[in-house]
């Protein structure tokens, strides 16, 4: 069967021909019957493929193929990755992994040069994938001089060749077929495929949607209906997220419900056939959110345009693409509404951090995508956060702007930090000369949180490393450690000492067993330059770092008045202080796994982390993951490298590069250096337009760190 339909495609070739008609027996054969042979080895027998071939559209091609594409991956020969048996000028037929070419021709010019960046892709995706046998030495089609195979030569990652005067036996053909596929699904699994999102129009006026409340029901029963759906664009893939925009009345206009492509773009008669006579295109889609068809709780029109100007939201037509810009942000606010169509009583964590990115940004301060995200999980994972960076970046104004946005304005603290600042008496208390007790500036707040527990207080250390942090913050460093859960309460040993208050009795009953409260926030500010004190690991380690250099001067502000969302310290009180409170062994494991391999890479410069840190940032992606994950996998963990871990490493010796650059390796595929190399950073920055880039901020900081290595032979975290 397959040794049949590869000998026919190498010797049926109609040499001679320019124009071809889709009669012809060989554009028969190679648009029907070769994936009717393919289909019925049994070698595939997911629904998600879909198996293609052509020798040409009305002119005959001089490469003919039989493509196999993964629906999750690409629908076509010009985009993505797939497999495809394509004949060479000589009848020989390789069997190729390959690649689409469009997306790197629209971005450079001229072809030659889209041709390099797409073998430099071919590459990439080479040195980390199963290879399974086949060759990465690149294939020959014998014609130099035409496009297409150009393109394939270009775009080929693997290959086989099967030569026109000695096909292999069926047993080989089909071995091989089978290991193509497990090459396949081996590149699914290192590059999972970027999902995109569409908007699917209902117009009620045109179409009178009778089924809709029964499949609502459906939804909220667990058993979501599969619906097919008129979509103009073929691109949508599997998995692919949709949602139900509704039109015509525009005190009704918005979307209303959501769900998964299950199908791909088919045709199939319009639901109005005598307005649409003949086959247009269909998806078909599962359900996930349906919500009540006279709700006031929906996506409004309005609302949409506002926050999101730039995309269509008239579209003429259903199925146009989401901006890949707003794509997060749209899933964000649609997640903000209940499931069964009404809003939530109580807020969950997705509802309040857009409540209060929209407060802060009112206030004319724009923070980088996910900033507030960021802070508020660092906060929840453990009670002290720095934030570090250039003098006027809005970091002491996020922190009384984010206390202000959650209704805690009132319990907002900002304590300035003093140069000659040198133990905890100032922070926390002194017996003065008359032998009296003077509480310190923090003491005080520490005192009215205690007895408010279930509101938020939140202290800034302002430029906290004027003075040097271990020396004035020791007491505080070592009693955070001591947290403990007893009667549902978090819980420290006390913060100040019994010989510390002296002989002064009514000091010592005021204060004496004040310990640190769960409601307590402390996040300090620093400026990293020449007049400031770096930190020690003691710090660093007990602390998420979250650096500040971005500073967008465009305010976005609104005439709409954003209001502060009150709310109690449940909110911000951390679910887990050990790992034997997290439930997800699967999500720990997975960190686990991860924080092994990095430190691997750590250990060789002396860098690597204990189990202190490896458990806070266990927390701070299990916190992620309550009402709803504010940050996907990836991005959690970026965030959580880059501020628990790479702040750790400086140095001048090469020991520090070569780890930097083995750090790198681990987080952009396809990077590859010598030691001694002086081009390593140009090196990193040419892989960040790849898309192979697993943790973009942390890659980019240490592609940072390898360039002062270069200018200035030592580096450090810091600017």
């Amino acid at each position: 069967m397959l040794r049949e339909l590869i000998s026919r495609i190498s010797s049926e070739y109609p040499t001679g021909l320019i124009g071809i008609k889709s009669d012809h027996p060989y554009s028969v054969l190679l648009s029907d019957r070769a994936p009717e042979v393919i289909n019925s080895l049994g070698i595939i027998e997911d629904s998600c493929y879909l198996i293609q071939g052509s020798a040409g559209n009305g002119k005959l091609a001089c490469v003919p193929w039989v493509a196999i594409f993964d629906l999750n991956v690409t629908l076509s020969a010009q985009r993505g990755q797939y497999i495809v048996y394509l004949r060479a000028g000589n009848g020989d037929v390789f069997l190729t992994f390959n690649q689409g070419c469009s997306s790197f021709e629209k971005q450079y010019k001229p072809l030659n040069q889209a041709l390099l960046k797409i073998s430099e892709s071919a590459k990439i995706i080479q040195n980390n994938i199963e290879h399974r046998g086949f060759s990465i030495d690149g294939i020959d089609l014998l014609f130099p001089s035409q496009k297409m195979a150009k393109e394939y030569q270009a775009g080929t990652i693997l290959s086989k060749r099967y030569r026109a005067d000695n096909i292999p036996s069926e047993e080989e053909l089909r071995s091989d077929l089978s290991e193509m596929i497990t090459v396949y699904k081996n590149y699914v699994e290192v590059f999972p495929p970027k999902k995109s999102s569409w908007l699917l129009t209902y117009n009620p006026e045109e179409f009178p949607y009778e089924d809709y409340e029964q499949h609502r029901i459906e939804t909220l029963n667990g058993n979501p209906p599969t619906v097919q759906w008129l979509c103009k664009s073929k691109q949508p893939l599997l998995g692919d997220r949709v949602y139900l925009l509704r039109l015509g009345n525009v005190e009704t206009n918005g979307i209303i419900a959501s769900g998964y492509v299950t199908r791909v773009s088919y045709q199939a008669p319009h639901y109005n056939p005598q307005a649409h006579p003949g086959n247009v295109s269909h998806i078909e889609f599962v359900y996930d959110i349906m919500l009540e068809q006279n709700s006031d709780d929906y996506l409004k029109q309005s609302d949409l345009r506002a926050a999101f100007p730039e995309q269509d939201w008239s579209p003429q037509g259903s199925g146009i693409e989401v901006k890949e810009f707003y794509k997060d942000r749209l899933e964000r606010a649609w997640k903000l509404l209940d499931i069964e169509g009404s809003a939530e009583n109580v807020p969950n964590q997705i509802q309040v951090i857009e409540n209060i990115k929209h407060y802060i940004e009112n206030e004319g301060f724009s923070y980088p995508s996910h900033m507030i995200e960021n802070f508020y999980l660092s906060l929840k994972s453990k009670p002290f956060v720095i934030l570090a960076g250039t003098s006027g970046t809005g970091k002491t104004k996020l922190v009384s702007l984010f206390a202000e946005a959650i209704g805690a304005a009132d319990n907002y603290k900002l304590i300035p930090v003093r140069p000659d600042w040198s133990d905890s008496s100032d922070l926390f208390g002194h017996v003065d000369l008359n032998g009296r007790f003077k509480a310190g500036a923090l003491l005080n707040v520490v005192k009215k949180a205690n007895s408010d527990l279930g509101n938020p207080y939140i202290v800034c250390l302002d430029e906290m490393n004027l003075a040097r942090v271990e020396y004035y913050l020791s007491d505080f460093l070592s009693i955070i450690e001591t947290r403990k859960l007893e009667a549902n309460r978090l819980v420290t040993q006390p913060l100040v000492e019994k010989e510390a208050f002296r002989d002064d009795v009514e000091a010592f009953e005021e204060y004496g067993k004040l310990y640190w409260p769960e409601n307590l926030y402390l996040v300090g500010t620093v400026n990293m330059d020449e007049t400031t004190f770096p930190f020690s690991k003691k710090v660093l380690d007990r602390a998420n770092t979250i650096e500040f250099n971005y500073v967008n001067l465009k305010p976005n502000i609104t005439r709409r008045e954003y209001t502060p969302t009150v709310l109690t310290n449940d909110f911000l009180k951390t679910r887990y202080i050990s790992l034997g409170q997290c439930s997800d062994t699967a999500l720990v494991e997975k960190i686990s796994t991860e924080l092994g391999n990095i430190n691997s890479k750590l250990e060789k410069a002396n860098c690597h982390i204990g189990y202190r840190i490896r458990d806070e940032i266990v927390y701070y992606l299990m916190n992620n993951k309550v009402d709803g994950s504010l940050l996907s996998y990836e991005e959690a963990m970026d965030f959580e490298i880059m501020q628990k871990i790479l702040p750790r490493i400086q140095g001048s010796s090469t020991v520090i590069k070569t780890m930097l650059c083995e750090l790198f390796k681990l987080f952009v595929v396809g990077f590859d250096y010598k030691p001694l190399d002086n081009d390593v950073y140009e090196k990193m920055n040419s892989l960040f337009n790849t898309g192979f880039v697993k943790y973009p901020n942390s890659a980019r900081k240490i592609a940072f760190m390898v360039r002062r290595y270069e200018e200035d032979g030592f580096t450090s975290y810091w600017l």
